[in-house]
């Protein structure tokens, strides 16, 4: 970094550029693009426009991109392209004048290489879901993400009642939580077991179940869910999960539930299981909501 002075004696405010550490923005756990923040030092006391330019790192003629508000001490350029190099410069400005140009400040964004995309798949005679840290895989319904801007993900699988977890194929091993690393494509298997013996007289069949929402979703409000489950013994319970969380539980046909909407304007994750006596369980399709 290397600050400059200022062209007139009344006007100072000399800038400092530099360009941070590459990272990449994430969207339901795919990479989208690549970013970078350049960042100064601002001498003008909060008072000056800082005009950001930018070029590529092959060209030569330097184009303004943005003019950052006053007192604004950093600007993130997104939606670059990966694995290039961009160089940028800094002036600042106000009714007094101008500032010099800063010394220019380059870096290259993340390779798309880098990234690792993670795929899980599930076998077996039992049911379970796996999930990731960080968040981007919830399997089901998703099953596989690219990561950008960690360098490790680990998997956690979670058997469904009436079923165990017995093991990880594919990237890991044992039935531990499995560790994944690298920069290339990589794919993992959850193998998931009935707890029971199958035999002709053992019940593997899951109930059959159906959420029914009101017509009107208001925050702040309370409303009752309702469901529908068919086995082909008998259904013992059904249990309601509001984004995974277990809220209510109804032994008796009909089933309902009854919730109370939070207040944030938030999306939310609906779904109700219902359970037959083998600890079969089956799991009706998960409705997303956004209350009004």
């Amino acid at each position: 970094m290397v600050s400059s002075s200022c062209r007139s004696a009344t006007f100072s405010a000399p800038l400092l550029l530099s360009v941070l550490a590459p990272a990449v923005l994430l969207g339901l756990g795919e990479a989208s693009a690549a970013q970078l923040t350049a960042s100064w030092t601002d001498n003008s006391g909060g008072g000056a426009t800082t005009r950001i330019e930018r070029r590529l790192g092959t060209a030569t003629v330097y184009v303004p991109i943005a003019d950052v508000t006053p007192g604004l001490t950093s600007y993130t350029d997104a939606s670059l392209e990966s694995g290039t190099t961009y160089c940028y410069r800094a002036l600042a400005y106000n009714a007094a004048g101008v500032s010099p140009y800063s010394d220019e400040a380059c870096a290259t964004t993340s390779s798309a290489s880098s990234a690792l995309s993670l795929t899980v798949s599930k076998t077996g005679s039992g049911g379970g879901t796996v999930t990731s840290r960080p968040a981007g895989i919830i399997c089901d319904p998703t099953c596989s993400a690219t990561y950008t801007s960690v360098t490790s993900v680990a998997l956690d699988a979670t058997p469904d009642r009436g079923s165990t977890f017995s093991g990880w194929s594919g990237g890991c091993a044992g039935t531990a939580s499995c560790t994944v690393a690298g920069n290339v494509p990589v794919t993992v298997t959850a193998s998931f077991s009935l707890t029971t013996t199958n035999t002709t007289n053992t019940d593997i069949t899951k109930p059959v179940v159906t959420m029914t929402l009101p017509s009107t979703l208001v925050r702040k409000s309370g409303v009752t869910l309702s469901a529908t489950a068919t086995d082909n013994v008998g259904v013992v319970r059904v249990e309601f999960y509001v984004n995974r969380s277990l809220i209510c539980s109804d032994t008796t046909s009909p089933h309902t539930c009854a919730w109370r909407i939070p207040a944030g304007n938030k999306s939310y994750a609906l779904e109700a299981w219902g359970y037959d006596a083998a600890g079969n369980v089956g799991k009706s399709p998960r409705i997303t909501v956004t209350p009004r």
